[in-house]
């Protein structure tokens, strides 16, 4: 079951709908403010007419941080203890949809999403504002990147030419060599990495080409930042 929750602006352009549209959900809350309560009653009813589903309409302060985040992540635990008192093995994803309201509720929601190791869908607009796609972004935390993951993209960002750009590793089985793992630990690894963007792959013949990406690149500064402030902790 996936549940995606959303903040809602005065400027909504059907951003809602469009990112339920283009990623789906099974359960959708919508986070406003009392000015914009009509709007997400609006939102609601259009999205029913097309379809039952659960739909939950959260009212916060726009301009107070520990309010949208606590009212987000009450949302994510309500959900969470409902499905575990439910007799099926069927887990709950949540998905974060930060494109419209203050500054203040993207924020928080970008923190729950954080907390909840959980997707955060955003809207690419054209030159006149138009929504045109739906960009997926990860949140990067400490515990996902693995000592094994880090020592995937550490290889892959050593594989440079003479400009300074990054090459391709020819293939899975050489990255497993370079970072002494096995082929299907490896191959596992570096499916994750490229869910979360870290890398890009290319199918060659029965073989799959591999490298770090910048937003790889951006986690491994993130990962020498954290042992610099660990070292200083420990001081």
């Amino acid at each position: 079951m996936k549940v995606m929750i959303a903040t809602l602006g005065r400027n909504e352009q059907g951003r809602i709908a469009f990112v339920m549209n283009r990623r789906g959900a099974d359960a959708l809350v919508i986070m406003c403010t009392r000015e914009t309560h009509n709007d997400a009653e609006r939102i609601r009813d259009e999205i029913l007419e097309k379809g039952h589903m659960p739909i939950e309409i959260v009212q916060v302060e726009p301009w107070r941080f520990d309010d949208v985040l606590f009212k987000a992540v009450k949302t994510v635990n309500t959900y969470m203890l409902e499905q575990e008192g439910q007799d099926n093995d069927e887990e709950v994803e949540f998905a974060f949809n930060p494109s419209l309201g203050t500054r203040i509720m993207s924020a928080a929601l970008y923190a729950a999403a954080a907390f909840t190791k959980s997707v955060i869908h955003l809207v690419k607009e054209d030159g006149k504002g138009h929504a045109i796609d739906v960009v997926d972004v990860f949140p990067i935390t400490r515990e996902q990147l693995s000592p094994p993951k880090k020592r995937v993209l550490e290889s892959l960002s050593s594989l440079k030419d003479e400009r300074g750009n990054y090459e391709w590793c020819p293939s899975i089985g050489r990255l497993a060599k370079t970072v002494r793992l096995g082929m299907s630990a490896t191959s596992d690894h570096v499916s994750t990495l490229h869910d979360w963007g870290y890398v890009e792959t290319e199918k060659v013949g029965n073989t799959k080409k591999v490298r770090i990406t910048k937003l790889g690149n951006a986690v491994l500064e993130m990962t020498r930042i954290w042992k610099a402030q660990e070292h200083g902790e420990d001081k």
